[in-house]
């Protein structure tokens, strides 16, 4: 398929449609470099797919090349109303970002765009656990976002493995917090018996 349509775009370079065509079938064959060539062209197009837009821009991405990819969503933002992309697209963001916080609110941005993005969702809740695991909060508002993404993405490994880490790291956390006190109440037990115990010992003393 790939071949004919680069035949069939070779004859008619001016077709939109073939060469939409053609950056889909090159994005899903991993050919980001031909992306990138085929983008250089449509994205001056007067009519463009906002979808097509978004192709390129993971392109870029996954290139290496993060400040066009940027310059993409950055377009998609100002020129589409379908949710699905807006999401993807804030998504991407996200993945751009340098920082935690940054990332965390593009994730935000994108699952309230779309709550059933399970990438979206995966990508937060590891984030926030990645973050500060010594957390509690964080850590749990983490596992209810990994829980949600395992409904919508259920074979996903990472989203088990980190689950599996942040329940393990809960119930040492819950351990803790339940055994410190009880160890405390006891010792004071403990320290009240033998102090009492070792005056009653003396008093019963014979002088």
């Amino acid at each position: 398929i790939f071949q004919n349509l680069e035949k069939a775009f070779f004859s008619y370079p001016s077709n939109r449609k073939i060469q939409e065509l053609l950056i889909v079938q090159a994005f899903e064959l991993g050919k980001y470099e031909r992306v990138k060539q085929l983008s250089t062209d449509y994205v001056n197009r007067s009519q463009k797919d906002e979808r097509i837009m978004f192709l390129i821009a993971l392109s870029y991405y996954n290139l290496g090349e993060k400040s066009e990819s940027r310059n993409i969503i950055n377009w998609i933002l100002q020129n589409s109303n379908k949710k699905n992309v807006l999401s993807k697209s804030y998504e991407l963001l996200g993945d751009i970002s340098a920082t935690s916080s940054q990332k965390i609110n593009y994730y935000k941005s994108a699952i309230d765009l779309d709550p059933q993005n399970a990438e979206a969702l995966a990508k937060l809740g590891i984030t926030l656990y990645e973050g500060d695991k010594t957390d509690t909060t964080d850590l749990t508002i983490a596992r209810i976002y990994l829980t949600k993404a395992l409904m919508y993405d259920p074979d996903n490994l990472q989203i088990k493995q980190t689950l599996s880490a942040i329940d393990r790291r809960l119930t040492r956390k819950n351990s803790l917090t339940t055994l410190l006190p009880l160890f405390i109440v006891i010792s004071a037990i403990f320290y009240v018996v033998f102090r009492f115990g070792s005056e009653e010992d003396s008093l019963k003393r014979p002088e």
